[in-house]
């Protein structure tokens, strides 16, 4: 689960209209329904019915120039046999928006989330039920103006991991973290160039580090570094529903330790979507770019993710989209691979109503790696409503 990311999609939206001072309220909701043959995603893991459902409610308002969205995200996972698996999570999300003259905007946003995951730890004497709780936070800020034809963006994001001590069942050990503390901080300046009105040039330059104490170092194994990025691209659009976006660079990580010798890994981010006629749509995704949300050197990875899909609407409440995906994650500092996974999905959706929508989906995946290999089958319906 990653409700961090979902809340930072949900707060974007709604924010471009004209703002209004009453307030405008939306609400979204979301229920599955399935089963997995791996909760547990390990060589040994068990099958299991599962439902998770998800809730967002937000209130955009404002007048003038300036506006102001709210968002608030619940979701949660519960198994049937293997309840130790379950995990849940909430957010809170705050944005507003002004502009500060005729080509000059500014933009914030603050989000908090706190979930706890769920898990099972094998011992001599059975399963053993473990509880991750996790808060998070993010705020962000970014300024955009006109420079002549082009958009110059200025930006600063703070990233605050703060896990609290797990739980075991039954009280069987202490409360003990087992995660590192962790800040990240990152300022970015990006430039877009048009060229034509369906095409225009891109460049960003962004600076991160990632804090780690000293003591958190000695406890968990985790390294602090900074990195520096370097990208440019390029963003195409006919205007309807064909467009790409390509970013593409290097990352050079440098390590606070000394000792470790500052790497050099690619970046890229592409996606396009290609509406061939009214009822095929394809589409692709790749991303290449250094993670440090939880490495598994305790420095940084490097992961790679790509994704295709193919879109059959036959009519307009029907919809069916099959899609291959694979993704890797590397060890830039050990030159080591991970894990590498591959798969492919199935989802047939049915939309009766504006904003319902029905699915039934089915999905395999297949991880390979230093663990040992293990394979997961899923199957699931899925009714989501907004209004």
């Amino acid at each position: 689960m990653n409700i961090l990311r979902a809340a930072v999609l949900a707060i974007g939206l709604g924010l471009s209209a004209p703002a209004t001072a009453q307030p405008a309220p939306s609400l979204a909701s979301s229920a599955e329904a399935g089963w997995t043959s791996n909760v547990e995603g390990t060589a040994d893991g068990g099958a299991d019915f599962y439902i998770t459902h998800t809730h967002s409610l937000g209130i955009t308002t404002g007048e003038g120039d300036f506006a102001l969205r709210g968002t608030i995200i619940f979701e949660d996972t519960r198994y049937g046999e293997l309840w130790r698996e379950n995990d849940w999570a909430a957010s809170a999300t705050l944005e507003a928006e002004t502009r500060l003259g005729a080509d000059t905007a500014l933009r914030g946003s603050l989000l908090i989330s706190y979930g706890e995951e769920g898990q099972s730890l094998a011992t001599l004497a059975g399963p053993l039920g473990i509880v991750q709780p996790n808060l998070a936070a993010l705020a962000r800020l970014r300024a955009e103006t006109a420079l002549g034809d082009a958009i110059a963006g200025a930006d600063f994001a703070y990233a605050a991991q703060r896990p609290g001590n797990a739980r075991f069942e039954a009280n069987l050990l202490p409360p003990a973290r087992t995660e590192a503390v962790t800040d990240t901080l990152t300022a970015g300046l990006d430039l877009a160039y048009p060229l034509s009105p369906t095409a225009a040039l891109a460049a960003r330059a962004q600076y991160s580090a990632v804090l780690v104490s000293s003591d958190e170092q000695a406890a968990f194994v985790r390294f602090p570094l900074s990195i520096a990025r370097l990208a440019t691209g390029f963003d195409l659009s006919d205007g309807a529903q064909s467009s790409a976006t390509l970013r593409a660079g290097i990352d050079l990580l440098i390590p606070e330790d000394t000792s470790i010798d500052s790497l050099l890994t690619p970046y890229a981010e592409f996606a396009s979507e290609l509406a061939v006629n009214e009822i095929l749509t394809l589409a692709t995704t790749l991303e290449a770019a250094t993670d440090t949300e939880d490495p598994a050197d305790g420095l940084a990875d490097w992961r790679l993710k790509a994704r295709g899909s193919i879109l059959l609407t036959p009519a307009p409440q029907w919809a069916l989209e099959a899609a291959g995906f694979a993704k890797q994650i590397h060890s830039p500092a050990l030159d080591l691979l991970i894990e590498t996974e591959h798969g492919a999905e199935l989802i047939a959706r049915w939309m009766p109503a504006g904003g319902l929508h029905l699915e039934a989906l089915a999905r395999y995946r297949r991880v390979e790696g230093l663990a040992p290999t293990y394979d997961e089958t899923r199957i699931g319906l899925r009714i989501s409503a907004a209004i």
